[in-house]
């Protein structure tokens, strides 16, 4: 097992000696028992007695494509796009898009309209990750402009039989009075 472009003893100089809460790398290329793929993984420090004394480093990697599988029904049905980043804005994983336009800027939480685009993004409290999805802005209006179709041909129709009721009840109420003017 090994992690494309770096030795064990980069690796552990840089994650495994030092304490690590919670760390999550941004995906990565990372090859196994011959079988290459990308991971994201997690490392958790393991201690005993104190905080400053780590006995070792759990380190977890997660399959890039388990994380993309619960992205894609996003995108397999809207035809958008989904990325997730770290509280840094280093890309943990990216779906429908390329490298290049992933490099987005960092969005708040929130709704925006970029381009021909919704961009939904929604910050974690929990690990400060922004998670961000766009979505072609004609698929999601494809169904607000069928719920309004829908509800003007039901609007329109009932007012005008409301108005002519209104007017039929209106000449037979004002029907006898004609008779005392002429």
């Amino acid at each position: 097992m090994s992690c494309t472009g770096w030795t064990f003893e980069r690796w552990r100089d840089t994650y495994l000696q030092q304490a690590q809460n919670r760390t999550v790398l941004p995906s990565h290329a990372y090859s196994r028992a011959g079988r290459d793929m990308h991971v994201i993984t997690y490392l958790q420090s393991l201690t005993l007695e104190s905080a400053a004394s780590t006995k070792g480093t759990l380190v977890v990697h997660i399959d890039e494509n388990q994380i993309n599988s619960l992205l894609r029904s996003i995108t397999d049905q809207y035809g958008g796009w989904a990325y997730i980043v770290d509280r840094d804005g280093r890309s943990i994983t990216s779906l429908g898009l390329d490298a290049a336009q992933s490099e987005r800027p960092k969005y708040a939480s929130g709704q925006y309209i970029e381009r021909d685009h919704l961009i939904i993004a929604a910050l974690s409290d929990y690990n400060g990750w922004t998670y961000v999805v766009g979505l072609p802005q004609h698929i999601v209006m494809k169904k607000a402009i069928y719920i309004e179709k829908i509800t003007l041909l039901l609007v329109v129709p009932t007012l005008l039989f409301g108005l002519l009721i209104a007017l039929l009840f209106a000449y037979r109420n004002s029907a006898p009075n004609e008779r005392f003017y002429l």
